[in-house]
């Protein structure tokens, strides 16, 4: 699920969701907009036209959607795909916010 440089790659996010039709659309939804999300954010780390500040608005709206996430990771029952897909999907959150609030992309 995550690409060499520690951020998700699309057609694998692509290929999951479409391997986990069974499960409600609402729910592969979030995760989708969730991935779109950290998409946008690899995309304005890669732009040189973009400083810090023009990001830190979308590392906030990746925290924010981390947290609806867990309610939804939460929900789910055990051994679930999605389940193991939303909690990885909160660990990646969690170390790019510390990585970009840390400096380390300064």
């Amino acid at each position: 699920i995550v690409a060499g440089d520690g951020l998700c790659d699309e057609d694998v996010v692509n290929m999951v969701v479409e391997s986990i039709g069974e499960f409600e659309s609402g729910e592969v939804e979030k995760l989708e907009q969730f991935f779109n999300l950290l998409e946008s954010y690899n995309k304005a780390l890669s732009d040189p036209k973009k400083n810090l500040r023009d990001i830190a608005p979308l590392i906030k709206s990746i925290e924010s959607e981390k947290a609806k996430l867990a309610g939804l990771g939460e929900s789910l029952p055990d051994g679930n795909v999605l389940k193991d897909l939303v909690n990885k999907a909160a660990i990646l959150t969690t170390v790019e916010v510390l990585k970009f609030n840390r400096g380390d992309y300064l």
